[in-house]
């Protein structure tokens, strides 16, 4: 797959800090990249103190991520910036066909109302 304006790297899935947001080590240069998941918000965690208290649907919403998503090989469309994170969608290899991490991903998290949708395309 190529794309005129945005690049694609093949990355590994280190780290799901929630639903929507992922860290992956971009590969060959194993640069570390903090990723919003284009598309979706998912509820978070809030940190008090040293622990962190998760909202509603959190635990269930980053547990669909990291079960389809965790160690994986993957690729990674970076599509913007957003303060400290980068946004973009993970290419899933188990479906060359759909973008699987957030436009298929996508479909399914908000299907069990574990994340709302921002804006369908990208």
């Amino acid at each position: 797959m190529t794309y005129l304006w945005f690049p694609i790297w093949a990355a590994v899935v280190e780290h799901i800090r929630d639903g929507s947001t992922v860290r992956v080590v971009l590969l060959p240069s194993f640069t570390y990249l903090t990723l919003m998941l284009c598309g979706i918000k998912c509820p978070g965690f809030k940190r008090e103190g040293d622990s962190d208290i998760p909202e509603p649907f959190a635990e269930e919403a980053r547990f669909f991520t990291e079960a389809r998503l965790l160690q994986r090989d993957v690729k990674v469309r970076l599509e913007g910036v957003s303060s400290q994170n980068a946004v973009g969608t993970v290419l899933h290899p188990v479906r060359p066909t759909a973008v699987a991490s957030l436009a298929c991903t996508t479909e399914q998290l908000t299907q069990p109302s574990l994340v709302s949708a921002e804006w369908q395309h990208c």
